[in-house]
C-alpha cells in the first residue's frame, strides 16, 4: 500500500503529463509505486503522440481519410479520457493498474 505522498507525486506525474513526468523524476521520491506509475504517463502520452500522428496522416486523405481519422479522433479520445480517469482512481487508491497495452510499453522505459 502506498502513502499520500507517494499518491501525490504519482498523481502530478499522471495528470500533468510529460511535465509532471519531468517534475517527478527530478525532485519526487524513487519508490516503486511513483516509479510505474511514472513510466505508465510516459507510455500514455507516447500512445497520445502516435494517436495524434495516425490522425494527421489520414487527414491528409480526401474523404475517406477525413472519415476514419473523425472515427478514431472520437474513439481514441473517449478511450483515452476514460483510461486517464480510471488511471486517477486507481493512484487515489493506491494500486499498481496494468493497462493494457500502456503497460507494455512502459515495462520498456528505462527509468532507474
Amino acid at each position: 500500500m502506498s502513502n499520500v505522498n507517494e499518491k501525490l507525486w504519482s498523481l502530478l506525474a499522471w495528470c500533468l503529463s510529460i511535465v509532471g513526468v519531468i517534475i517527478t523524476y527530478l525532485i519526487g521520491p524513487k519508490t516503486d509505486f511513483v516509479k510505474f506509475w511514472l513510466k505508465n504517463s510516459i507510455a500514455f502520452f507516447i500512445i497520445m503522440i502516435l494517436l495524434g500522428l495516425s490522425v494527421a496522416i489520414l487527414d491528409l486523405i480526401p474523404i475517406i481519410g477525413w472519415i476514419i481519422s473523425t472515427i478514431i479522433k472520437i474513439l481514441g479520445g473517449v478511450g483515452l479520457t476514460i483510461v486517464w480517469i480510471v488511471g486517477i482512481v486507481k493512484i487515489i487508491e493506491g494500486d499498481m493498474w496494468n493497462i493494457p497495452i500502456i503497460t507494455d510499453i512502459a515495462k520498456r522505459v528505462p527509468i532507474p
